[in-house]
Protein backbone atom coordinates (compact mmCIF):
# COMPACT_ATOMS: atom_id res chain seq x y z
CA UNK A 1 0.00 0.00 0.00
CA UNK A 2 0.85 3.54 -0.65
CA UNK A 3 0.90 5.14 3.20
CA UNK A 4 1.22 8.71 3.73
CA UNK A 5 2.57 9.71 7.31
CA UNK A 6 1.85 12.81 8.15
CA UNK A 7 4.42 14.00 10.73
CA UNK A 8 6.65 11.62 9.91
CA UNK A 9 9.73 13.26 10.00
CA UNK A 10 9.62 12.77 14.02
CA UNK A 11 9.65 10.02 16.07
CA UNK A 12 7.06 7.80 15.50
CA UNK A 13 7.39 8.37 11.65
CA UNK A 14 11.28 7.14 11.90
CA UNK A 15 10.60 4.20 14.06
CA UNK A 16 7.37 2.98 11.36
CA UNK A 17 9.12 3.94 8.21
CA UNK A 18 11.64 0.52 8.38
CA UNK A 19 8.77 -1.73 9.76
CA UNK A 20 6.59 -0.31 6.11
CA UNK A 21 9.19 -1.19 3.76
CA UNK A 22 10.32 -4.42 5.11
CA UNK A 23 6.32 -5.26 5.25
CA UNK A 24 6.32 -4.24 1.63
CA UNK A 25 4.64 -0.78 1.89
CA UNK A 26 5.42 2.34 0.16
CA UNK A 27 5.49 4.83 3.01
CA UNK A 28 5.13 8.80 1.84
CA UNK A 29 6.65 11.66 4.49
CA UNK A 30 4.60 14.77 4.85
CA UNK A 31 6.35 16.78 7.73
CA UNK A 32 6.93 20.90 7.64
CA UNK A 33 10.45 19.92 8.43
CA UNK A 34 12.70 19.38 5.85
CA UNK A 35 14.23 15.92 4.61
CA UNK A 36 17.43 14.56 6.64
CA UNK A 37 16.76 10.56 6.19
CA UNK A 38 18.30 10.12 2.80
CA UNK A 39 16.33 8.19 0.26
CA UNK A 40 12.99 8.72 1.59
CA UNK A 41 9.49 9.62 -0.40
CA UNK A 42 9.12 13.14 1.47
CA UNK A 43 7.01 15.70 0.56
CA UNK A 44 7.96 19.07 2.89
CA UNK A 45 4.57 20.83 3.27
CA UNK A 46 2.01 22.01 5.88
CA UNK A 47 -1.55 20.58 7.10
CA UNK A 48 -2.53 24.60 7.32
CA UNK A 49 -2.01 24.64 3.14
CA UNK A 50 -4.65 22.89 1.18
CA UNK A 51 -2.79 22.34 -1.58
CA UNK A 52 -0.10 20.90 0.01
CA UNK A 53 -2.11 18.56 1.53
CA UNK A 54 -3.73 17.93 -1.76
CA UNK A 55 -0.78 17.11 -3.55
CA UNK A 56 0.99 15.02 -0.98
CA UNK A 57 -1.87 12.29 -1.45
CA UNK A 58 -1.81 11.90 -4.90
CA UNK A 59 -2.15 7.90 -4.97
CA UNK A 60 -2.32 7.31 -1.06
CA UNK A 61 -4.22 4.53 0.09
CA UNK A 62 -3.99 5.20 3.84
CA UNK A 63 -2.77 8.09 5.75
CA UNK A 64 -1.09 7.28 8.87
CA UNK A 65 -2.42 11.00 10.55
CA UNK A 66 0.69 11.69 13.42
CA UNK A 67 1.33 15.43 13.10
CA UNK A 68 0.65 17.38 16.14
CA UNK A 69 1.70 19.51 18.99
CA UNK A 70 2.16 17.73 22.07
CA UNK A 71 1.65 17.85 25.84
CA UNK A 72 5.38 18.29 26.14
CA UNK A 73 4.77 20.89 24.07
CA UNK A 74 2.65 22.93 26.24
CA UNK A 75 4.03 22.08 29.62
CA UNK A 76 7.31 23.75 28.49
CA UNK A 77 5.44 26.68 26.97
CA UNK A 78 7.09 25.96 23.71
CA UNK A 79 3.62 26.41 21.48
CA UNK A 80 0.52 29.08 21.91
CA UNK A 81 -2.82 27.81 22.31
CA UNK A 82 -3.39 29.17 18.61
CA UNK A 83 -0.26 27.06 17.47
CA UNK A 84 -1.93 23.72 19.12
CA UNK A 85 -5.34 24.75 17.74
CA UNK A 86 -3.91 25.60 14.32
CA UNK A 87 -2.07 22.03 14.11
CA UNK A 88 -4.13 19.45 16.31
CA UNK A 89 -7.65 20.97 15.10
CA UNK A 90 -7.47 23.16 11.61
CA UNK A 91 -4.14 20.53 10.34
CA UNK A 92 -6.46 17.41 11.28
CA UNK A 93 -9.89 18.98 9.43
CA UNK A 94 -7.63 19.60 6.35
CA UNK A 95 -6.47 16.40 6.15
CA UNK A 96 -9.74 14.70 6.43
CA UNK A 97 -11.20 16.84 4.04
CA UNK A 98 -8.34 17.00 1.46
CA UNK A 99 -8.87 12.96 2.12
CA UNK A 100 -12.16 12.77 0.66
CA UNK A 101 -11.27 15.65 -2.17
CA UNK A 102 -8.46 12.86 -3.40
CA UNK A 103 -10.74 9.65 -2.81
CA UNK A 104 -8.33 8.29 0.56
CA UNK A 105 -10.96 6.69 3.03
CA UNK A 106 -8.67 4.89 5.01
CA UNK A 107 -7.03 6.24 8.36
CA UNK A 108 -4.85 5.59 11.67
CA UNK A 109 -5.56 8.94 13.47
CA UNK A 110 -2.95 8.74 16.53
CA UNK A 111 -4.61 10.62 19.17
CA UNK A 112 -3.41 10.81 23.31
CA UNK A 113 -4.99 9.53 25.94
CA UNK A 114 -5.05 13.43 27.64
CA UNK A 115 -8.58 13.28 25.78
CA UNK A 116 -9.67 12.30 28.86
CA UNK A 117 -8.30 15.15 30.58
CA UNK A 118 -10.87 18.30 31.34
CA UNK A 119 -8.08 20.55 31.35
CA UNK A 120 -5.04 21.74 29.09
CA UNK A 121 -4.71 22.73 25.81
CA UNK A 122 -3.04 19.66 24.31
CA UNK A 123 -6.03 17.36 25.50
CA UNK A 124 -8.80 19.88 24.64
CA UNK A 125 -7.65 19.74 20.76
CA UNK A 126 -7.30 16.49 20.47
CA UNK A 127 -10.79 15.56 22.10
CA UNK A 128 -11.78 18.06 19.26
CA UNK A 129 -9.41 16.48 16.46
CA UNK A 130 -10.98 12.63 17.32
CA UNK A 131 -14.50 14.29 17.09
CA UNK A 132 -13.93 15.65 13.73
CA UNK A 133 -12.23 11.82 12.32
CA UNK A 134 -15.72 10.62 13.83
CA UNK A 135 -17.71 13.26 11.95
CA UNK A 136 -16.21 12.23 8.15
CA UNK A 137 -16.70 8.55 9.44
CA UNK A 138 -20.49 9.34 9.36
CA UNK A 139 -20.61 11.65 6.42
CA UNK A 140 -17.80 10.73 4.12
CA UNK A 141 -17.87 6.51 4.81
CA UNK A 142 -14.28 7.36 5.86
CA UNK A 143 -12.66 4.15 7.82
CA UNK A 144 -10.62 5.22 10.74
CA UNK A 145 -9.07 4.04 13.66
CA UNK A 146 -7.95 6.18 16.55
CA UNK A 147 -5.31 5.48 18.86
CA UNK A 148 -5.07 6.80 22.27
CA UNK A 149 -1.55 5.70 23.58
CA UNK A 150 -0.13 7.08 26.83
CA UNK A 151 3.01 9.26 26.46
CA UNK A 152 5.75 7.54 24.01
CA UNK A 153 8.43 10.14 22.95
CA UNK A 154 11.27 7.98 23.41
CA UNK A 155 14.44 8.23 25.68
CA UNK A 156 16.57 8.65 23.20
CA UNK A 157 14.96 12.36 22.21
CA UNK A 158 17.21 14.91 23.85
CA UNK A 159 14.81 17.82 23.20
CA UNK A 160 12.72 16.38 25.51
CA UNK A 161 15.02 14.26 27.80
CA UNK A 162 18.26 15.24 28.87
CA UNK A 163 19.44 11.89 30.17
CA UNK A 164 17.39 8.38 30.29
CA UNK A 165 17.43 8.87 33.86
CA UNK A 166 14.47 11.89 33.01
CA UNK A 167 12.44 9.58 30.34
CA UNK A 168 12.72 6.37 33.53
CA UNK A 169 10.74 9.43 36.17
CA UNK A 170 9.07 9.65 33.03
CA UNK A 171 8.12 6.07 32.03
CA UNK A 172 7.94 4.66 35.90
CA UNK A 173 4.42 6.28 36.64
CA UNK A 174 2.82 5.58 33.16
CA UNK A 175 4.09 6.08 29.52
CA UNK A 176 4.16 3.40 26.40
CA UNK A 177 7.15 2.45 24.37
CA UNK A 178 7.40 3.73 20.98
CA UNK A 179 8.03 0.25 19.61
CA UNK A 180 4.39 -0.83 20.59
CA UNK A 181 2.89 2.37 19.74
CA UNK A 182 4.39 1.67 16.54
CA UNK A 183 3.25 -2.16 16.64
CA UNK A 184 -0.68 -0.79 17.41
CA UNK A 185 -0.12 1.61 14.21
CA UNK A 186 0.71 -1.37 11.82
CA UNK A 187 -2.39 -3.30 13.03
CA UNK A 188 -4.36 -0.90 12.58
CA UNK A 189 -2.91 -0.03 8.85
CA UNK A 190 -4.35 -4.13 8.53
CA UNK A 191 -7.48 -3.42 10.47
CA UNK A 192 -8.73 -0.50 8.24
CA UNK A 193 -9.25 -2.98 5.52
CA UNK A 194 -11.99 -4.74 7.42
CA UNK A 195 -13.75 -2.25 9.20
CA UNK A 196 -16.58 -0.37 8.17
CA UNK A 197 -17.16 3.30 8.10
CA UNK A 198 -20.25 2.94 10.60
CA UNK A 199 -17.65 1.42 12.85
CA UNK A 200 -16.45 3.23 15.35
CA UNK A 201 -12.59 2.44 16.98
CA UNK A 202 -11.21 4.19 19.33
CA UNK A 203 -8.54 2.03 21.22
CA UNK A 204 -6.05 2.61 24.84
CA UNK A 205 -2.49 1.65 23.87
CA UNK A 206 -0.28 1.23 26.59
CA UNK A 207 2.36 -1.06 28.06
CA UNK A 208 2.39 -4.39 29.47
CA UNK A 209 0.61 -4.13 32.83
CA UNK A 210 3.31 -4.00 35.59
CA UNK A 211 0.87 -4.99 38.58
CA UNK A 212 -2.37 -6.55 38.93
CA UNK A 213 -5.64 -4.84 39.47
CA UNK A 214 -5.53 -6.56 43.23
CA UNK A 215 -2.03 -4.62 43.61
CA UNK A 216 -2.97 -1.59 42.50
CA UNK A 217 -5.58 -1.46 45.10
CA UNK A 218 -4.19 -1.83 48.01
CA UNK A 219 -0.92 -0.61 46.80
CA UNK A 220 2.14 -0.18 49.30
CA UNK A 221 -0.31 -1.16 52.86
CA UNK A 222 2.98 -2.73 53.78
CA UNK A 223 4.65 0.45 53.93
CA UNK A 224 6.60 2.94 51.15
CA UNK A 225 7.67 0.80 48.26
CA UNK A 226 6.52 -2.44 49.11
CA UNK A 227 4.49 -3.47 46.34
CA UNK A 228 7.35 -2.70 44.06
CA UNK A 229 10.02 -4.56 46.60
CA UNK A 230 7.42 -7.63 46.85
CA UNK A 231 7.07 -7.73 43.16
CA UNK A 232 10.26 -7.22 41.69
CA UNK A 233 12.88 -7.69 44.30
CA UNK A 234 15.52 -8.25 41.48
CA UNK A 235 15.19 -4.45 40.66
CA UNK A 236 15.10 -2.87 43.77
CA UNK A 237 18.77 -1.28 44.12
CA UNK A 238 18.45 -0.36 40.63
CA UNK A 239 15.61 2.31 40.99
CA UNK A 240 17.06 3.42 44.26
CA UNK A 241 20.32 4.36 41.97
CA UNK A 242 18.15 5.52 39.27
CA UNK A 243 16.08 8.06 42.15
CA UNK A 244 13.03 6.66 41.06
CA UNK A 245 10.57 6.44 43.71
CA UNK A 246 8.65 3.15 43.78
CA UNK A 247 5.86 4.86 46.49
CA UNK A 248 4.65 6.42 43.21
CA UNK A 249 1.94 4.23 42.50
CA UNK A 250 1.72 3.51 38.61
CA UNK A 251 -1.35 2.97 36.69
CA UNK A 252 -2.30 1.38 33.41
CA UNK A 253 -5.11 1.73 30.88
CA UNK A 254 -7.08 -0.67 29.90
CA UNK A 255 -5.70 -2.06 26.56
CA UNK A 256 -8.50 -4.99 26.30
CA UNK A 257 -10.49 -3.78 23.40
CA UNK A 258 -7.30 -3.35 21.51
CA UNK A 259 -5.63 -6.62 22.47
CA UNK A 260 -8.97 -8.47 20.70
CA UNK A 261 -9.79 -6.37 18.11
CA UNK A 262 -6.35 -6.22 16.55
CA UNK A 263 -3.94 -8.72 18.45
CA UNK A 264 -2.30 -6.02 20.32
CA UNK A 265 0.25 -7.42 22.43
CA UNK A 266 2.75 -4.58 23.95
CA UNK A 267 6.31 -6.19 24.44
CA UNK A 268 7.52 -3.34 27.07
CA UNK A 269 7.07 -3.14 30.48
CA UNK A 270 8.46 -2.98 34.18
CA UNK A 271 11.06 -5.70 33.91
CA UNK A 272 11.60 -4.88 30.33
CA UNK A 273 12.36 -0.96 31.53
CA UNK A 274 15.02 -1.65 34.31
CA UNK A 275 16.42 -4.32 32.16
CA UNK A 276 17.25 -1.61 29.75
CA UNK A 277 18.70 0.62 32.55
CA UNK A 278 20.96 -1.82 33.27
CA UNK A 279 22.05 -2.76 29.61
CA UNK A 280 23.17 1.07 29.45
CA UNK A 281 25.34 0.62 32.53
CA UNK A 282 23.49 3.20 34.67
CA UNK A 283 22.72 0.64 36.95
CA UNK A 284 24.05 -2.58 38.29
Amino acid sequence: MNVLLTGGAGDLGQVLLPQLVKRGHNPRVFDIERNTSPGTNYFCGSLLVAQDILSALEGIDVVIHIAAWHGIHEARGWKTRQEFWDLNVNGTHNLLQAMIDQGVTRLVHISSSSVTKLSGTYGFTKRLAEQAVTHFQGQHNLRAVILRPRAFIPAWNRQVYSDIYQWAHRFWPGAVHIHDVAQAVIQSLDYTSIISSSDTVCLNIDRVPGFSAAVLEHWDENGPGSSFSTAYPQFVNAAQKAGIDTAIRPYSLDISEARARMGYDPKYGISEFFEELQEHGLVD
